[in-house]
């Protein structure tokens, strides 16, 4: 057998395994929420205390996962505001 007729039987056995997988591949779903349904669900935040001064919030916002991480500093009538950096 020379190179040529090598190659010629892989492609044959490559094309009929293809085919395979393509019969066998189930059909794609699309992903449709309710307005309802997502309402309660976008609108939750977790907030987490990483020490006295340092506070991370998840929440759900437009379709994504937003990690707020901030630092926090207690004024002198006791509120704790964010700190700013500039």
């Amino acid at each position: 057998m020379s190179r040529i007729e090598r190659g010629k039987k892989r492609e044959e056995h490559d094309s009929a395994s293809d085919n395979d997988i393509e019969a066998h591949t189930p059909p794609k779903k699309s992903l449709k929420k309710d307005s309802d349904n997502n309402s309660d669900d976008d609108n939750r935040i977790f907030i987490f205390e990483l020490s006295e001064s340092k506070k991370v919030s998840v929440k759900v916002w437009e379709k994504n996962i937003r990690v707020d991480i901030r630092q926090f500093y207690t004024n002198e009538d006791g509120k704790q505001s964010p700190k700013v950096s500039y």
